[in-house]
């Protein structure tokens, strides 16, 4: 008879359905779990902020909780600062209030459904009994409008976008063989970090450009209804654990971004390089319009010392067009350094007989200068080596070398370098170079060399001229 109870009550438990078997209530009185989406007055677009205010009230004590927050097809989501736990008065009763703020994301337009939250609670009934029970929020529905680009065109929708330029060094007043870095810091509000514009094309003839690594940080900014000034230093205490965003104070509630490009720049002519203005479209949340993020055009250039007055003669009567950023040295100015020369000249004349105390340390000089004649005549051959194995890295690096001492290749050379560039740095890579001119003697002159020191790096470098 046992037998046949116990089979009776097993078949009874099986044909029940699995989730009647552990349900637990979703509607409890005393308790009441709503969201709501703040409204900006208008249907939002893809890739747009919307900010989900939950709102919990209960009237009966709360031992244990955990939100659970729904997954939304076609959305992203983040949620904004902690829950703010706040003992209030409902119809004259104490009661507590639960907030929580979540953005989303949706990232196509059309009909986007927000499922119900639902909070895993254990309460304590009349009778200071325990229970557990899984209430669960109204769901929502948002229509999303198509962005107003074209399709399959990057775009960006925030309620505020700025950007900060700095650079090491005045791009217009560069020395030969002196690079400088640019940096680029975009910062917007409502978007997360990947989101914000990409790096903005760098590639001109006449450049070299290194790309350094990009930053990219996402914070979660806390409007004055989540948290006051005094609060973040004991909250950033509580957030150092791996995959916490820091948290900032800002106007309103929403993600904080920021990116940093970085470029190295150096120039690899004596001409005059313009960069291009940089112009970047994006929708402002808050006005609900287009507007556009300009940033202006750049020269970067070598300082108006390091090309003589000569060598605009030279190009002019070339037929090449002088930079309207250099200006020719005076020749007044040239004969009175030249008078002034001749002074000192006769000074040392007349002093030659202390000027043979100095003999040792002259010496030293020549020496110097010869080793430095040797090591150029060396880069020199190194780099024919290379151009004719058709070893376009190594005969960049002697090149390169070859500048930090001063030497730079003039006429028809600076040509083949910015071919020899485009093969090496272009995207897509250019074609080779002439590599047998590259190789020839008329590139680099190796006959009687007259070395000099360059005034533009204090005398450090040599420069080669051909007799």
């Amino acid at each position: 008879m046992v037998t046949r109870l116990l089979v009776a009550l097993v078949a009874l438990m099986l044909a029940l359905p699995a989730g009647a078997q552990s349900a637990l209530p979703d509607r409890v009185e005393g308790v009441d779990l709503r969201i709501s989406i703040e409204s900006t007055g208008r249907p939002p677009h893809p890739q747009e902020m919307i900010l989900i205010r939950l709102r919990g009230l209960f009237r009966i004590p709360v031992t244990l909780e955990r939100l659970q927050e729904p997954d939304i097809p076609g959305a992203r989501m983040l949620t904004i600062g902690r829950d703010k736990w706040t003992a209030v008065m409902e119809g004259g009763l104490p009661a507590q209030l639960v907030e929580r703020t979540v953005a989303v994301f949706p990232q196509k337009s059309g009909t986007l459904r927000i499922p119900p939250f639902v909070h895993h609670l254990t309460l304590v009934d009349k009778n200071f009994k325990q229970f557990k029970a899984d209430v669960r929020s109204n769901a929502l529905e948002v229509e999303v409008v198509p962005a107003p680009v074209p399709a399959d065109t990057w775009w960006i929708a925030a309620g505020d976008l700025k950007v900060t330029e700095t650079w090491t060094a005045p791009p217009d007043q560069l020395g030969i063989g002196q690079s400088t870095r640019r940096t680029l810091t975009f910062e917007a509000f409502g978007v997360l970090d990947d989101q914000l514009p990409p790096p903005p094309p760098m590639r001109v003839d006449g450049l070299i450009v290194f790309p350094g690594p990009v930053a990219r940080e996402t914070m979660i900014g806390l409007g004055p209804n989540q948290i006051r000034q005094w609060e973040l230093p004991l909250r950033e205490r509580s957030l150092r654990r791996p995959g916490r965003y820091k948290e900032v104070a800002s106007d309103t509630d929403g993600p904080v971004s920021r990116v940093t490009y970085t470029w190295d720049i150096r120039p690899a002519t004596d001409r005059a390089v313009l960069l291009p203005a940089i112009a970047i479209p994006w929708f402002d949340t808050r006005a609900g319009v287009m507007r556009t993020l300009e940033i202006g055009p750049r020269t970067v250039s070598l300082a108006a010392s390091s090309v003589s007055a000569e060598t605009l003669a030279l190009e002019k009567a070339l037929g090449i067009e002088a930079a309207a950023a250099y200006a020719p040295v005076p020749e007044g100015w040239r004969a009175r350094v030249l008078t002034a020369g001749a002074g000192v000249l006769a000074f040392l004349v007349a002093g030659a007989g202390l000027a043979v105390l100095a003999l040792p340390e002259t010496l030293a000089s020549m020496r110097r200068r010869l080793a430095e004649r040797s090591r150029v005549r060396a880069l020199i051959r190194s780099f024919r080596a290379a151009a004719r194995r058709g070893d376009g890295a190594g005969a960049r690096a002697a090149l390169l070398h070859l500048a930090d001492l001063g030497l730079q290749p003039d006429g028809a050379g600076r040509g083949d370098v910015v071919d020899l560039d485009r093969h090496l740095f272009g995207l897509p890579p250019g074609p080779p170079p002439d590599w047998k001119r590259l190789a020839t003697r008329e590139f680099f002159p190796e006959k009687d060399f007259a070395l000099r020191p360059v005034a533009a790096r204090g005398g450090s470098g040599i420069h080669i001229t051909e007799r």
